[in-house]
């Protein structure tokens, strides 16, 4: 039996023929080797490939482990044992999961697992220390197709990623820039739009799927198409186009829009293509229309101005004029340019004292001045011009040139003139009326009083000038003082009587028109006209005081009258009544002619004694005293009904709460009176109607009727040519008691009478 010696050295010399054998080129070798030096030569050959394999795994970049189904590490490649931290040798037949974090490490076991159940290769990606790992696990069958191993490759994939990541920002900036520009972007090739952004699709009017649907021409202006198609074929084959242009489009709506067109030629899609950036620029396109116009516009302005308007340059020496300058002066235009205007204007050979052009020199302001100048010609009138001087700045600030602009306002100033006269001439004549006169402002203060004003309160206008206009208002006509004001701020024209103050404590009157004041069509105060009617007030005041005691005095002999009817002379024919029955009582019996007789005057002298008594009744209501008014007037109605045949409807109200004085009270028993015999007489009416009415602060009497009605405007007019003295003393009593009177009616419909007067209750 061989020792180890001896078998090391039969190892070593078959390996060293092996080596020889595969050095030399088989086709040449002379003799072949034996059996064990080819199964050597085998074993050699496949030791080679796996070196070779493992140099080929080593230079990977990426993780590269085998693994059984326990997790043991049969083979390793250096890239992974370097993520691993430990050397090739030191992981060969350790678990794979010892040198992994804990979650990792189970993650990594589930996975291992899920290979072996599925059979399949496992994919997934993680990410570990800021680092992103594609993993692919791949089963490794032994020869029964049992899973045998599981080979792990690991690669790092967080350049990919990031450069993914930045992909992705780059094009949610892209679309987020092109969807959000205000410039349209569209994309065309082959003849269409293959892209167009937001703002394409506003500026068209027509939707991306419209736009995109067909030749992009069809949206050009025919009369820009062949232009817009020859630019975009020359573009795409790389010939010289302007990179810009104007060209029109027609929206949805049908309107004509100007866009300009910057297009480069770009690939899309791997083709050639136009990217094509639109501006609206149809307000451009305007105005430069417009401009092109206002050359010729402005000069024809600056020609048809009043105006003398003048170009100059800093020395004052004319560079242009308009039209106005040289009619005025007289002298052609081409002998004005280049003159000073100065010696032109004045024949003088410095500026003008005052000149606003010499002022915006120094201050670089618009500068005005009013200037007067002699008239030519020997006139001996004055002109006057209101002149500007308008300072043109280069953008260093410094004047390069002056517009002068003067327009004559002689006349203007004559005017003013005028109109300061006659101001001065209206406020004399003010000032001198025979009439109050007052303005009150916005604000509701004295603006100004003339001396008539002065003289009727009392109060000099610097005690009144500035202070409320409710100063000279006594405290009961305040509130209408500020109604009446408030109107005519508001337009209206008020016209009425009121009470006044005076400044030494007594009361008067005056009769008041008040309108607006107008400034630019504007009301910026009120002003008010007064007469005095103070003493018309009391003259008016003393006629009612005399009507009153000449009625009272009528009504007491009246009464008196009534009481003697009453009293003497019925109570007379009474007693001769009695006197004449007894002519019958004799023993011997009259004659038939004489009895006839005798009875036909004690029928006379009936009839006589009623006539007195209603005559008496008439004069004097003998129960007003002792029954009142509202009962009085109910036994007047009934008789009235009676002797009429009229049908009376009286009704009171509120009456008896109050005390009327008697005054009062035979007032308003005569207007009944008075009304009743009015519808008795003239109005042929079959009904009546009386209301009396107690209503604190005012009595109120209505008497309506349906008879045949009247024209009141013309019986009101007839009033002063009649002698019936029915609506006129019915008129004079309502005015006695302070009140007022409207009478309504119409032809055919009746009349009604509506009385008001303040209650005054008796003390």
């Amino acid at each position: 039996m061989k020792t180890d010696k001896e078998k090391a050295e039969r190892l070593k010399d078959l390996r060293a023929r092996a080596e020889t054998f595969l050095n030399q080129d088989p086709a040449a070798a002379k003799t072949k080797p034996s059996g064990d030096v080819l199964n050597l030569i085998e074993d050699l050959q496949i030791h080679q490939i796996k070196l070779e394999l493992q140099a080929l795994i080593d230079a990977s970049t990426e993780s590269v482990l085998l693994v059984d189904t326990q997790g043991t590490v049969v083979a390793i490649n250096k890239t992974a044992a370097r993520r691993l931290g430990r050397e090739v040798k030191e992981t060969i037949g350790q678990s794979v999961y010892a040198f992994l974090d804990p979650d990792v490490s189970k993650s990594r076991k589930a996975r291992i697992n899920e290979v072996q159940t599925l059979r399949r290769p496992v994919q997934f990606v993680d990410e570990r220390s800021g680092k992103r790992y594609h993993h692919s696990l791949c089963p490794v069958f032994d020869p029964k197709g049992n899973v045998e191993k599981v080979a792990i490759f690991a690669q790092d994939v967080t350049a990919q990623y990031q450069a993914m990541d930045a992909l992705l920002e780059s094009e949610s900036k892209y679309r987020l820039v092109v969807n959000h520009a205000t410039t349209g972007i569209v994309v065309t090739q082959d003849g269409q739009l293959k892209f167009v952004n937001p703002q394409a699709v506003s500026l068209s009017g027509y939707s991306k799927a419209e736009l995109t649907s067909g030749p992009f021409v069809d949206f050009v202006h025919p009369d820009d198409r062949a232009m817009v198609m020859e630019y975009h074929l020359r573009r795409l084959i790389g010939a010289d186009v302007p990179e810009t242009y104007h060209l029109r489009i027609i929206s949805k709506d049908g309107q004509a829009k100007w866009l300009e067109n910057k297009g480069v030629l770009i690939t899309w899609e791997d083709k050639p293509a136009t990217l094509n950036f639109l501006a609206d620029i149809s307000e451009r396109k305007l105005i430069e229309e417009a401009l092109s116009k206002s050359e010729f516009e402005k000069q024809a302005i600056l020609d048809a101005s009043i105006d003398r308007i003048r170009y100059v340059d800093p020395d004052m020496k004319i560079i242009w004029a308009n039209k106005t300058v040289s009619t005025e002066l007289g002298i052609p235009p081409e002998e004005i340019i280049g003159r000073f205007c100065y010696q032109l204007d004045r024949g003088r050979d410095a500026p003008c004292e005052g000149c606003p052009t010499l002022k915006a020199r120094v201050t670089g302001r618009i500068e005005r001045a009013v200037m007067y100048y002699p008239a030519k010609g020997g006139t001996g009138k004055e002109r006057c011009w209101d002149a500007y001087s308008v300072p043109i700045m280069d953008e260093k600030d410094e004047i390069t040139a002056f517009i002068q602009i003067a327009r004559d306002i002689t006349e203007q100033k004559n005017t003013e003139r005028a109109l300061r006269e006659s101001e001065e001439r209206f406020r004399q004549i003010v000032e001198d009326a025979p009439f109050g006169y007052y303005r009150v402002g916005k604000d509701g203060l004295w603006q100004y009083v003339n001396s008539e004003y002065e003289r009727l309160h009392g109060f000099s206008r610097q005690e009144i000038i500035g202070q409320s206009f409710e100063l000279t208002q006594p405290d009961d006509f305040k509130a209408q003082a500020s109604d009446n004001v408030r109107r005519a701020l508001a337009g209206q024209t008020v016209k009425g009587e009121f009470g006044r103050h005076l400044k030494d404590g007594s009361f008067g009157y005056h009769e008041f028109s008040i309108h607006p004041v107008y400034q630019d069509r504007e009301i910026v105060a009120v002003e008010g006209f007064i007469n005095d009617l103070t003493e018309r007030k009391q003259a008016e005041s003393l006629v009612r005081n005399l009507s009153q005691m000449l009625l009272q005095a009528q009504e007491r002999e009246r009464q008196m009258i009534s009481y003697e009817l009453h009293d003497r002379v019925a109570q007379n024919l009474s007693l001769l009544r009695i006197l004449c029955n007894t002519l019958f009582d004799g023993p011997a019996a009259p004659a038939p002619e004489f009895r006839e007789k005798i009875t036909n005057f004690a029928g006379l002298i009936d009839q006589t004694i009623k006539t007195v008594r209603d005559l008496a009744y008439d004069l004097r209501p003998p129960g007003l005293d002792q029954m009142g008014l509202v009962q009085s007037l109910e036994i007047y109605c009934e008789e009235f009904s009676q002797n009429s045949g009229i049908k009376i409807d009286f009704q009171a109200a509120g009456l008896p709460e109050v005390k009327l004085g008697a005054d009062a009270e035979i007032h308003l028993y005569r207007l009944v009176q008075e009304g009743l015999n009015n519808i008795r007489k003239h109005a042929a009416a079959g009904r009546a109607g009386i209301r009396l009415v107690g209503s604190s602060p005012n009595i109120i009497l209505r008497i309506e009727d349906d008879g045949k009605g009247f024209d009141v405007q013309a019986r009101e007019l007839a009033l002063d040519n009649e002698k019936r003295m029915g609506l006129r003393s019915m008129r004079e009593r309502v005015n006695l008691l302070g009140g007022r009177m409207e009478i309504q009616s119409q032809p055919m419909q009746g009349t009604r009478i509506f009385i008001k007067f303040p209650f005054k209750e008796q003390q």
